[in-house]
Formats: C-alpha cells, sequence, structure tokens
C-alpha cells in the first residue's frame, strides 16, 4: 500500500468521527450531521483510495441505515432510481462503441477528411470530442481521442512546447468537456441532477414533469455553440500555427484507417443495437 494511501485509511475514519461527534449547528439534524460524516469518508477514500473505489461506493450505501440517516428501505430504493439505470445505459453505450471499434473508426474517419491545415486539424478535434458525446460519455471521449492525438503529434514530430501540440492536447480536452453539456448521455450528474429536479418540482416545474433528452439538449445547444467558438477563437489567438506540413499527419492517419480495416460483423451489430437502444433512452 502506498503512503497517501495509508494517510487516506486512517485520515477518513478520524474526519468522519470528528464530524459525527462535534457540536451540531443550528439547524442541522442528527441524520444530517450522520449523513456529512459518511460524506466525508467517501470521498477522502475515493480520493487517496485506500481501498477499492466500489468497496468505499458499498460500505457508503451500508452506512447510511447502520447510522440510521436512512431506513434501509430508502436507501436501497435510490438504486431503483430512473435516473440510475440511464446512467447504466449511457455507460453500456460507451463500453460497446469503445469495445467494437465502432467509435474509433468514426474519429479517425472524420479526422482524415477535416486534416487540410493546422487549423483545421485542431477544430477537427475540437469539434469532434464535442460531437462524439451526443452518444458517448464524456470521459470515454477523452480516452478515445488521446491515443489519436499523441499520435498526431509524433507523426508531426513535434516538439514538447510545440504551439500545435498544445492545441491539439487542448482541444481534446476542451472538447470533451464542452460536450459533456451537450445531452444527457455525455454525463452522469446531469441525468442525476434532473430526476431530482423532477421528483420535487420547482416554482417553473410545479408538476414534477420530467426533463427528457431532447428537452435537455435544445436549452444546452446553443450555449455549447457558443463555447466551441470561443474555445476555436481563443485556442488560435493563443497558440497560433506555426506553418507545418500536414502530410505527416494525414500519413498517419490513412495508416490507421487501414489498421482499423473493413468494418466487422461485431461493429454492425453494435449499429443495430444502437439504433434501438438510443431512441428508447431518448423517449424515457
Amino acid at each position: 500500500m502506498k503512503r497517501h494511501q495509508r494517510i487516506g485509511l486512517y485520515l477518513g475514519p478520524a474526519l468522519a468521527a470528528a464530524i459525527a461527534t462535534m457540536p451540531r449547528p443550528e439547524g442541522l439534524e442528527l441524520e444530517g450531521q450522520r449523513g456529512l460524516a459518511v460524506l466525508a469518508l467517501c470521498v477522502v477514500w475515493w480520493l487517496l483510495t485506500p481501498v477499492a473505489l466500489p468497496v468505499t461506493s458499498l460500505l457508503g450505501m451500508s452506512l447510511l441505515p447502520l447510522l440510521g440517516v436512512l431506513s434501509p428501505d430508502e436507501a436501497f430504493a435510490l438504486f431503483g432510481n430512473q435516473a440510475v439505470f440511464f446512467v447504466v445505459g449511457v455507460f453500456l453505450i460507451a463500453a460497446a462503441m469503445l469495445r467494437s471499434g465502432l467509435s474509433t473508426r468514426l474519429a479517425l474517419w472524420a479526422m482524415r477528411s477535416l486534416s487540410r491545415s493546422e487549423n483545421t486539424l485542431c477544430g477537427a478535434v475540437l469539434c469532434l470530442s464535442t460531437v462524439l458525446c451526443l452518444v458517448v460519455v464524456s470521459h470515454a471521449v477523452a480516452a478515445l481521442m488521446l491515443p489519436i492525438v499523441i499520435g498526431l503529434v509524433r507523426a508531426l514530430d513535434l516538439r514538447p512546447r510545440s504551439r500545435t501540440a498544445r492545441r491539439l492536447v487542448l482541444s481534446m480536452a476542451w472538447g470533451s468537456i464542452i460536450g459533456s453539456n451537450l445531452t444527457l448521455f455525455a454525463s452522469a450528474r446531469a441525468s442525476l441532477a434532473l430526476q431530482v429536479y423532477g421528483a420535487h418540482g420547482t416554482e417553473t416545474n410545479l408538476h414534477g414533469a420530467p426533463i427528457g433528452v431532447l428537452e435537455f439538449t435544445a436549452a444546452t445547444i446553443g450555449i455549447v455553440g457558443i463555447l466551441l467558438l470561443l474555445t476555436y477563437g481563443m485556442l488560435r489567438f493563443w497558440l497560433p500555427p506555426e506553418g507545418i506540413e500536414m502530410r505527416p499527419a494525414i500519413d498517419r492517419l490513412d495508416e490507421q484507417v487501414r489498421g482499423v480495416g473493413p468494418v466487422s460483423m461485431e461493429e454492425w451489430k453494435t449499429v443495430l443495437v444502437l439504433g434501438a437502444l438510443l431512441p428508447a433512452l431518448v423517449m424515457l
């Protein structure tokens, strides 16, 4: 066990015990204080990982009823929440596209089609990282795009401090961040937050009507478009082109496209499954 893990192993319970035994602020119930203690323990262990992440999650779920924060029925009923299964479906989509190679094929094809200059290549990385979040969770998009971007940097023989190298990596990072706000498929936090919003209702949602995928995207697509333009402009201004010959990058992409080969039966099956699954998730 590493040093920071040993520290976390003892720091988490100590912090939780301190919160649970400290004088309660006015207005805070005992259940709320104990809930904060459980949260503190889980956050420390999630950050420092003295035990596996799933173990910490299961421990937190068990401590809530054990400490009287929630009844056992209330605690375990949360796992029957529609938003939880929606998030599970989103990660299944991402896993299917990554494992079959479909997302890699789409990314390489789009990049190859747009690799005409430094500006278009960086813009393609930015936009593609955002657009892929339409159907893939943003963390998976970053994991998919990073090896491709690193391959382009090596193909162009760019130095670590090269403006183009930094612009490519930042375009990938900011594209996946911006895309995480585009749909409910790209972010677990949005679907969980909207489920709570729909369940409790507000002054603008008196009947507790849930906000669907299409409604969410319609509300965010304008903001996402503005952020894309601002990000492209700022990166273009601070990291201007260096006049690099693009032929090595194009050759590298051609090589990768040939490497994935023809569309496999597994990819066709993935397309068929996604064709049935995505409309079902959109209609939730």
